[in-house]
């Protein structure tokens, strides 16, 4: 029927796979100020909505605090599902994650696991909370 037919990488698949592993780099091992700086904001935003839902309950703060954290709450939940999709993506530059099996070993994880928790969970919410 033929020859098998070499198709020689290309320098394009080069680039794709060392952006897919500077990403994966920076959101999986953090070295540098700026993958540190980035990682603290996201700590920041977490712990910024853990205290406006504690001042939500009390009753002089409580309408204020919550209207901020209801917008704040969509930004996080929007920031997080991003994060995910571009942590599934980018995880195909370790041979391990790579196909579709392996995207589904890395969603198996413990942290993938707590971060699709964390957003259904936070979506459940949000979508109760849409009449404020």
């Amino acid at each position: 029927m033929g020859e098998q037919f070499y198709q020689r990488p290309s320098k394009q698949g080069a680039k794709y796979r060392k952006l897919q592993s500077k990403i994966y780099n920076f959101l999986e091992r953090p070295v540098g100020r700026v993958a540190l700086f980035y990682h603290v904001l996201v700590f920041c935003s977490v712990f910024l909505c853990l205290g406006l839902s504690v001042f939500s309950t009390i009753e002089v703060h409580g309408e204020e605090a919550g209207r901020i954290l209801f917008h704040l709450e969509i930004i996080i939940v929007v920031w997080f599902g991003l994060e995910l999709i571009i942590r599934l993506w980018s995880a195909g530059c370790r041979s391990r994650y790579q196909g579709w099996l392996g995207r589904i070993r890395l969603i198996k994880s413990p942290f993938c696991i707590i971060d699709i928790v964390t957003i259904c969970a936070s979506v459940v919410v949000l979508s109760g909370n849409g009449d404020q």
